[in-house]
């Protein structure tokens, strides 16, 4: 697991000539850096067990579903380098598995099938590295989007996917280049 400071350096940060001054924007200014920054809180916190922690976690997962209509699961395990274009109206599920440098734009859902409170590996989405997750797609059940792959907007995946794909459709069906 990587520490708060790995995080901050790669995804909220990154590239900031004046790190302090970054550091005080994203977190006063609404935008993809700020709700990055309260994720990661709400992520680095839930782990811990001590009451201010908790408090933490609580305050972040909140403030994320009411400055940007975004649910993310404390129980999600979300690697770095992970993007959110537009965070609005994003859910992610508590099983769901995203790997490193993955991008997510607006009014994406990742979730299970079967309405439950377990957190089952074998309901929630597994994605791979370097996906990219275009407006309004969903990616539903148990499945597997291998690394590189491309869901286009308001795409609905069943199934798993093969690597370097692009999907479309309602379901989502892989197109191939000629």
């Amino acid at each position: 697991m990587y520490r708060f400071k790995d995080y901050l350096k790669e995804e909220i940060i990154p590239d900031a000539e004046h790190p302090i001054l970054s550091f005080l924007k994203c977190i006063l200014k609404k935008g993809p850096s700020n709700a990055m920054f309260l994720f990661r809180m709400m992520y680095v916190t839930n782990t811990k067990h001590n009451l201010l922690a908790k408090i933490i976690c609580f305050i972040c997962e909140n403030k994320l579903i009411k400055n940007y209509n975004t649910y993310i699961s404390r129980e999600a395990e979300i690697d770095i380098g992970f993007r959110m274009g537009h965070p609005n109206g994003i859910v992610i599920g508590k099983g769901v598995k995203i790997g490193k440098n993955c991008i997510i734009y607006h009014q994406v859902t990742f979730g299970s099938k079967k309405f439950t409170d377990d957190i089952k590996s074998d309901t929630y989405p597994t994605i791979q590295d370097n996906c990219i997750f275009y407006p309004g797609s969903k990616v539903i059940g148990n499945l597997t989007v291998a690394s590189k792959t491309v869901l286009a907007a308001n795409a609905v995946l069943l199934e798993s996917t093969y690597p370097n794909g692009v999907y479309v459709g309602i379901p989502a069906r892989r197109i191939v280049y000629e």
